[in-house]
């Protein structure tokens, strides 16, 4: 893994571009609305 890398200025041969083949990351994650939830507990309850 140190050996160092020796880049030569040969060509690449045939290239082509690729257009862009990924999902969106809003594509990609699921995301269920959320419910805010206000919850009052006693002293005793909340100190367990």
């Amino acid at each position: 893994m140190n050996a160092k890398i020796k880049y030569t200025g040969e060509p690449l041969g045939k290239t082509q571009v690729i257009t862009d083949f990924l999902f969106s990351p809003a594509e990609l994650a699921f995301r269920e609305e959320g419910v805010k939830v206000t919850l009052a507990l006693s002293k005793k309850v909340s100190s367990f």
